[in-house]
C-alpha cells in the first residue's frame, strides 16, 4: 500500500526519479509544505508510542515546531486499535480531547 508521503515524494521528485520504499529523504517535509501551500489537504500518519518519540525524529521535529499541521490525534491500542488517546492542538500543542484533557 502507498502512503500519503510516498505518493508526495513521487510528485515532488524531477522525472525518472522514483522514491525508496521505506525511506525517509530530507525532502520529505518540503514536499509535505509544497502540497500545503497548493491547498491540498493532508491526511497523514507517523508512526511512534507518544509525541515525545517523535519528537525525536529530526523532519517530525521541524513540522511540530513550524506548526504544519491543525491538530494531532494520537492513537493507543488500550481499549482496542485505534483507540482515542488524546487530540492536541496544532498551534498550542495542549490537549483538546482524550484522555489529558480535563475540559471533556
Amino acid at each position: 500500500m502507498t502512503s500519503v508521503l510516498e505518493v508526495l515524494r513521487f510528485v515532488a521528485r524531477p522525472a525518472g526519479q522514483l522514491p525508496e520504499r521505506g525511506s525517509t529523504h530530507e525532502g520529505d517535509r518540503d514536499a509535505i509544505l509544497g502540497a500545503l501551500n497548493a491547498g491540498v489537504k493532508i491526511i497523514t500518519s507517523a508512526h511512534g508510542y507518544n509525541i515525545s518519540e517523535l519528537k525525536s525524529r529530526r523532519e517530525v521535529l521541524k513540522l511540530l515546531e513550524d506548526k504544519v499541521f491543525d491538530r494531532y490525534i494520537v492513537l493507543g491500542n488500550s481499549k482496542g486499535p485505534g483507540t482515542l488517546v488524546e487530540v492536541i492542538d496544532g498551534t498550542t500543542m495542549k490537549t483538546v480531547a482524550g484522555e489529558g484533557c480535563h475540559d471533556i
